[in-house]
């Protein structure tokens, strides 16, 4: 298979990849493979607006071997990633663990690092975010069905301050930006 190359979904700037251009959207990333600019594809996995298990959906549909990077160490994540058809999926943003996941995925090998992750996955093991507390997990679940903290007080019959705290708290565990970004990795794991 002769490389057409590789396009970069990222909005946060931190994935490195110098052979390819500036980065793109989830929609221009498919339009480049599309269009024959693109066989394969960094994608981000916080990339808005649907996130990155999303986009590589999109992309892997239209034949591109998609490698997704910044990836939480989380087992649910990992399934998902695989069943939107991504080929490798890694925590690392830029190196030569990049380089390997490319090569892996346009051999439509697998890749996945940690290697930690898939052994959980595959252990039967995995429970979905396994350093949540049983309340922060509540939390997440709830913003994962789209509700803003002052629902979620409401909800779960805690008050505001707390609902504030546990989702700093989530936001710190998970590594995301947002209580959106949160959300959104929540329901790739397949909770709200």
């Amino acid at each position: 298979m002769t490389s057409a190359g590789v396009v970069l979904a990222d909005h946060t700037g931190t994935v490195r990849w110098p052979a390819a251009g500036p980065a793109v959207d989830a929609g221009g990333a498919v339009r480049a493979v599309r269009g024959g600019r693109a066989d394969a594809a960094f994608v981000h996995a916080e990339l808005p607006p649907e996130g990155g298990v999303a986009a590589a959906r999109r992309l892997a549909a239209q034949g591109a071997a998609v490698v997704l990077v910044g990836a939480a160490a989380d087992p649910s994540v990992l399934a998902a990633a695989l069943r939107a058809g991504a080929r490798a999926v890694t925590h690392e943003v830029r190196g030569e663990v990049l380089e390997l996941a490319l090569a892996a995925a346009r051999e439509g090998e697998l890749l996945v690092t940690p290697a930690s992750t898939l052994r959980a996955l595959l252990s039967g093991d995995a429970e979905p975010f396994p350093t949540l507390t049983p309340r922060e997990r509540d939390v997440l679940a709830q913003l994962a069905a789209g509700a803003d903290p002052p629902r979620i007080a409401g909800r779960l019959g805690l008050a505001s301050k707390t609902v504030r705290r546990h989702v700093r708290v989530l936001l710190a565990k998970l590594d995301v930006p947002d209580a959106d970004s949160a959300g959104r990795l929540a329901r790739a794991a397949g909770l709200g």
